[in-house]
């Protein structure tokens, strides 16, 4: 249940029931309460994203891996050859071919993850506007119940208790509710992306932390087969 569905349930009833569901301390803590099962949502959905993205880069990795050993076997296929050894160069394409294979495997698998990933994304920034909304709304829609419940007992002092006047009120406080919610749906604009930056630009340093050692093996790997 949304969050201003939430509220307007606590303000919905009988006008015999006004009375106890739009007292202060029990709007309040409905109010608060809402948000923060907001906030507990919101932790799962970017915990989700990180296992997504980490997941992302595994597959990544092991999608260059493949390639980088396509590259290799071929090279090392034409050196065979070059020495006239064309049973080892058989051997070196039967390697390629199989890294082939695996590239495939994991573009595949890459592509998929990364479809994920911006899904993911895009359900955390939606729950990341409707957080802050629900936050910079929290203490008006407070107060406005405050204020009706207020006018509410003062009438009732004033005139007693009078049903067609208690509706009214109820209604006059739901069309006020409504008027929140029409203005938080209308806020799409005063999300700014926040950690996703940050966390892709480590993601993007630790591949490149290992691109950088699979280039280091290859050299060694090079100077060892030239020294052979």
């Amino acid at each position: 249940m949304g969050f201003f569905k939430k509220i307007k349930k606590v303000m919905a009833g009988k006008a015999n029931q006004v009375a106890d569901k739009l007292e202060e301390n029990n709007i309040e803590a409905v109010v608060r309460q809402t948000i923060k099962e907001m906030e507990d949502e919101y932790r799962q959905v970017k915990q989700a994203v990180n296992q997504s993205i980490t997941l992302k880069k595994k597959v990544e990795k092991k999608y260059n891996n493949a390639k980088s050993e396509v590259k290799h076997w071929e090279e090392r296929a034409k050196t065979a050859v070059d020495n006239d050894k064309d049973g080892l160069a058989k051997e070196a394409l039967e390697k390629k071919q199989d890294q082939l294979r695996l590239a495939q495997k994991y573009q595949k698998q890459l592509e998929e993850r990364k479809a994920a990933v911006e899904s993911h994304k895009a359900k955390m920034k939606e729950l990341k506007e409707k957080l802050d909304q629900a936050k910079d709304k929290q203490e008006e829609l407070i107060a406005e119940a405050k204020t009706a419940q207020a006018t509410k007992e003062i009438n009732n002092s004033l005139s007693g208790i009078d049903e067609t006047n208690a509706f009214s009120e109820l209604e006059e406080l739901e069309d006020k509710v409504d008027g929140l919610q029409a203005e938080a749906e209308a806020s799409d604009e005063i999300y700014a992306e926040e950690t996703e930056a940050d966390l892709e630009s480590k993601f993007e340093k630790l591949e490149a932390d290992s691109d950088n050692q699979s280039i280091e093996d290859e050299l060694a790997q090079l100077k060892k087969d030239m020294n052979n």
